[in-house]
């Protein structure tokens, strides 16, 4: 399953016009402080993927238009559907990326019960997935410093926000090294294309770091940990269901992360 596009795709981002207003604070009267003059700018792309399993309607992602094969089939990952590539027939997204139909090598159920997740986007995520700790052998410590080295890699790799700003971005580190990244609109999609890539590129065997631009909701800690990540990075907060599970499942959480600081919320133990 390799990502195919279209010419009839909609492009990440799109032109627009815009009206700038902007503050001259050196005029003397207040009402002629408020400046304004016409730009030309760009905006973030916002559009709509339905999901289709073995002909059935399951859903329609709210995204923007990359890498959607890698979103369907990471989000059959993600929900517990699929464990491999080997149970995808075929997955195919159609000339203007408004359809994934993704047909199995089996007959499944389509959960019976979806759970609103706390995505602007007000994506779904299936209510009865149920989680175990990470083995062991995936868990890890690691330096300090390495942390803050792995948040100024993922910032210079995200490059449709530096094009048009108004997305999300979240990467998985192998050891050091940047293996897989996407950007979306949806913070959870973020993390479904990258389970998506790494269902069709292999997941790395070394020591697992994901990082997001999002919060680290319930649902986002459980996508991580389907990825075996045993550290998750956020640029902003994770909440308190969260943080539990991430106890549960020995994960160490960590928010805030700046390049001056950032915040561990679970096994700070392994941070060394």
């Amino acid at each position: 399953m390799e990502p195919t596009t279209s010419p009839s795709f909609p492009q990440p981002h799109q032109p627009c016009s815009i009206v700038h207003l902007h503050r001259n604070p050196a005029a003397s009267d207040p009402e002629y402080q408020i400046e304004r003059d016409t730009a030309d700018d760009v905006v973030i792309t916002e559009a709509s993927t339905t999901l289709t399993v073995n002909g059935e309607d399951w859903l329609t992602f709210l995204c923007t238009p990359l890498g959607l094969e890698d979103l369907a089939a990471g989000f059959l990952y993600t929900q517990g559907v699929i464990r491999s590539l080997d149970e995808i027939a075929s997955l195919q997204v159609c000339e203007n990326g408004s359809q994934a139909d993704a047909w199995l090598t089996r007959a499944v159920e389509k959960p019976r019960l979806w759970q609103k997740n706390s995505g602007c986007s007000g994506g779904l995520s299936a209510a009865e997935l149920r989680l175990d700790p990470l083995p062991a052998d995936a868990l890890y410590s690691r330096s300090a410093a390495s942390l803050f080295q792995v948040l100024a890699d993922f910032h210079h790799a995200q490059h449709l926000y530096q094009a048009s700003g108004g997305v999300h971005a979240s990467a998985l580190f192998c050891g050091d090294e940047l293996r897989l990244s996407a950007e979306d609109i949806g913070r959870h999609n973020t993390l479904d294309k990258i389970a998506g890539q790494a269902l069709r590129l292999g997941m790395c065997d070394g020591q697992r770091l994901l990082i997001s631009t999002g919060r680290i909701s319930l649902e986002m800690l459980q996508k991580a940990a389907l990825l075996r990540s045993p550290f998750v990075l956020s640029r902003t907060s994770p909440t308190s269901a969260s943080i539990r599970l991430a106890q549960e499942l020995g994960i160490t959480l960590i928010g805030y992360a700046r390049s001056n600081g950032m915040k561990v919320y679970s096994h700070a133990e392994r941070v060394i």
